[in-house]
């Protein structure tokens, strides 16, 4: 397919593995047992998913108090597959430049509604949780996603460091320019407040909830 990851690779095993999907920032916490939770940030909540040498059991994680669990199935077909760091990562990709591109990451599945105009919103799940990226070709333009029922805006700055690049179908290019110098602060209440702090995004944090 023409989707195109970019991964980037510590040769610590215990050393965070950071890539890049649809203009957001992942990291993976690995562990040298596979066994071991592997800890990793989606949106500035951190999620643990529980890895289990066994396809068909069943791979536990967490999300804002939440306990999710996934019945891994070995019967999948059309899959694109390659390992990182022990980890398995499966791709299906759909040819149809209109239709949605499921894919599968750590037992989590994702999926992308592609679309051929830039200003139109780019829809995929995560953890049952379902997250709306809007893509505008102004560099300045805010880009917005929902999460747990809040939504999400970052604000893209053409004159800061650390660009985010990605390409889907058709070849288009979306590259972000993410200011690292603010401190974003991701209030997620679920019987008692939890409050997250993180050096990596400008978001304008919206409660829907």
């Amino acid at each position: 397919g023409n989707e195109i990851f970019q991964i980037l690779i510590n040769t610590s095993l215990r050393s965070k593995v950071t890539w890049s999907c649809c203009g957001l920032v992942f990291q993976v916490l690995i562990n040298t047992s596979l066994r071991a939770k592997v800890t990793w940030s989606c949106c500035g909540l951190v999620f643990q998913v529980l890895i289990n040498t066994s396809l068909r059991s069943k791979v536990t994680w967490s999300c804002c108090g939440l306990v999710f669990q996934v019945l891994i199935n070995t019967s999948l077909r059309s899959k694109v597959t390659w390992s990182c760091c022990g980890l398995v990562f499966q791709v299906l990709i759909n040819t149809s430049l209109r239709s949605k591109v499921t894919w599968s990451c750590c037992g989590l599945v994702f999926q992308v509604l592609i679309n051929t105009s830039l200003r139109s919103k780019v829809t995929w799940s995560c953890c049952g949780l379902v997250f709306q990226v809007l893509i505008n070709t102004s560099l300045r333009a805010k880009v917005t996603w929902s999460c747990c029922g809040l939504v999400f805006q970052v604000l893209i700055n053409t004159s800061l460091r650390s660009k985010v690049t990605w390409s889907g179908q058709m070849d288009l290019m979306r590259t972000f320019t993410i200011d690292t110098r603010k401190v974003l602060k991701v209030q997620v209440h679920s019987g008692s407040e939890h409050v997250h702090s993180c050096r990596s995004y400008w978001m304008v944090l919206v409660c829907m909830g």
